[in-house]
């Protein structure tokens, strides 16, 4: 049977919006499986990438894990196809607290957002009902199931800014993103229209021009 990884770490990049996980793990097995629980090891997920094991170590980056609350993450070895029992669970209090879009399939792609946190509006819609869902370019239409809410924040960013391209990027084609909020909560989301509504704080047009940008989410089933 595989062995245990033992000695478990877990870091915060606040910059990053991610924690730094790390394990010791026994000369022979291949992978380790990583998992996150949120609520005090009642349930648990299974991170979406596995790490390799280099010189007994392994190591891997939790890019989903919420900003702001007391996380636990545990871990399994494979070795000969069987896994080993899981480890105890190393646990870290968050304190980022900033809000994070985020693509689970493309984690370069994640971007901090500006928010005015007394201006995020959040609206509970009809389960299952079926909404437009569109992604920056307006010739990009595709259909989802809404989950519970609707998500406004208003954020500002500066044209030619890594972020604000970066937010452009993530909306140019219907996908399924992450918003994680700087309370703690993490929300599977679609954008609903795109960012043709920002506004020029400076009438005057350059390259550090500042725009205000309302963002729209509608929450839909997690991927």
């Amino acid at each position: 049977m595989a062995a245990v990884p033992t000695a478990l770490t877990a870091t915060e990049d606040p910059d990053a919006g991610a924690v730094y996980l790390g394990a010791t793990v026994a000369t022979g097995a291949g992978t380790v499986e990583w998992q996150r629980s949120e609520n005090g090891g009642l349930t648990w997920n299974t991170l979406r990438n596995s790490s390799p094991i280099t010189s007994g170590a392994s190591s891997t980056i939790d890019y989903e894990a919420p900003t702001r609350g007391v996380i636990q993450w545990r871990a399994r070895s494979l070795e000969s196809g069987a896994y080993s029992d899981y480890s105890d669970p190393v646990s870290l209090e968050l304190v980022g607290g900033r809000f994070w879009l985020r693509d689970p399939r493309s984690p370069a792609l994640n971007v901090p957002l500006n928010v005015d946190r007394d201006q995020v509006k959040r609206t509970r819609v009809r389960p299952q009902t079926e909404r437009v869902i569109l992604g920056a370019s307006r010739h990009r239409v595709a259909r989802g199931k809404v989950q519970g809410y609707r998500i406004e924040l208003p954020s500002v960013f500066v044209r030619g800014n890594a972020a604000y391209d970066a937010i452009e990027q993530l909306l140019i084609a219907p996908r399924t993103l992450q918003l994680a909020t700087g309370n703690g909560r993490t929300y599977w989301v679609a954008a609903v229209g795109d960012m043709a509504d920002a506004e020029a704080a400076d009438a005057q047009w350059g390259i550090n021009t500042e725009y205000e940008l309302t963002l729209v989410f509608l929450e839909v089933a997690p991927v």
